[in-house]
Protein backbone atom coordinates (compact mmCIF):
# COMPACT_ATOMS: atom_id res chain seq x y z
CA UNK A 1 0.00 0.00 0.00
CA UNK A 2 1.21 3.38 -1.05
CA UNK A 3 0.98 5.59 2.16
CA UNK A 4 -0.03 9.80 2.07
CA UNK A 5 1.40 11.50 4.94
CA UNK A 6 0.00 14.38 6.65
CA UNK A 7 2.00 18.19 7.30
CA UNK A 8 1.80 16.98 10.92
CA UNK A 9 3.52 13.43 10.57
CA UNK A 10 6.68 15.29 7.90
CA UNK A 11 7.01 17.13 10.49
CA UNK A 12 7.44 14.42 13.60
CA UNK A 13 9.16 12.38 11.54
CA UNK A 14 11.74 14.78 10.07
CA UNK A 15 11.97 16.27 14.04
CA UNK A 16 12.55 13.00 15.23
CA UNK A 17 14.86 11.62 12.71
CA UNK A 18 12.57 8.30 12.10
CA UNK A 19 15.11 6.09 10.00
CA UNK A 20 13.40 5.56 6.66
CA UNK A 21 13.51 1.72 6.84
CA UNK A 22 12.11 1.29 10.32
CA UNK A 23 9.36 3.73 9.14
CA UNK A 24 8.60 1.36 6.08
CA UNK A 25 9.22 -1.86 8.05
CA UNK A 26 6.26 -0.68 10.38
CA UNK A 27 4.20 0.42 7.92
CA UNK A 28 4.49 -2.90 6.09
CA UNK A 29 4.61 -5.39 8.42
CA UNK A 30 4.42 -3.94 11.97
CA UNK A 31 5.07 -6.31 15.34
CA UNK A 32 2.01 -4.75 16.60
CA UNK A 33 -1.10 -3.43 15.34
CA UNK A 34 -3.02 -1.83 17.94
CA UNK A 35 -6.92 -0.62 16.84
CA UNK A 36 -8.54 2.60 18.39
CA UNK A 37 -11.39 3.21 16.47
CA UNK A 38 -12.52 1.76 13.10
CA UNK A 39 -10.88 4.43 11.15
CA UNK A 40 -7.53 4.40 13.41
CA UNK A 41 -4.96 1.95 13.90
CA UNK A 42 -1.24 2.46 15.70
CA UNK A 43 1.15 0.63 13.96
CA UNK A 44 4.10 -0.34 16.27
CA UNK A 45 7.69 -2.37 16.46
CA UNK A 46 10.84 -2.36 18.14
CA UNK A 47 14.11 -1.32 16.66
CA UNK A 48 17.75 -2.04 18.17
CA UNK A 49 20.35 0.59 17.59
CA UNK A 50 23.95 1.18 19.46
CA UNK A 51 22.91 -1.39 21.31
CA UNK A 52 19.26 0.89 22.28
CA UNK A 53 16.26 -0.31 21.86
CA UNK A 54 13.70 1.76 20.50
CA UNK A 55 9.97 1.85 19.86
CA UNK A 56 8.10 3.27 16.66
CA UNK A 57 4.88 3.59 16.66
CA UNK A 58 2.59 5.33 13.76
CA UNK A 59 -0.83 6.09 14.06
CA UNK A 60 -2.92 5.45 10.52
CA UNK A 61 -6.26 6.30 9.35
CA UNK A 62 -6.07 3.97 6.02
CA UNK A 63 -3.29 4.75 3.70
CA UNK A 64 -2.93 8.25 5.23
CA UNK A 65 -0.24 8.91 8.32
CA UNK A 66 -0.97 11.00 10.57
CA UNK A 67 1.65 10.96 13.37
CA UNK A 68 5.01 9.04 14.41
CA UNK A 69 6.29 8.44 17.72
CA UNK A 70 10.01 7.09 18.16
CA UNK A 71 10.48 6.26 21.96
CA UNK A 72 12.60 4.12 24.37
CA UNK A 73 10.14 3.81 27.17
CA UNK A 74 8.74 0.67 25.35
CA UNK A 75 7.18 -0.60 28.16
CA UNK A 76 5.13 2.43 28.77
CA UNK A 77 3.35 1.68 25.21
CA UNK A 78 3.41 -2.26 25.68
CA UNK A 79 6.15 -2.96 23.24
CA UNK A 80 4.64 -5.93 21.42
CA UNK A 81 3.31 -8.08 23.69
Amino acid sequence: MEYRYTDHAKARINERRVPADWLASVLESPQRILRQSIHREIRQSVFEKDGKRWLLRVVCEGDRVITAILTSKIDRYGGTQ
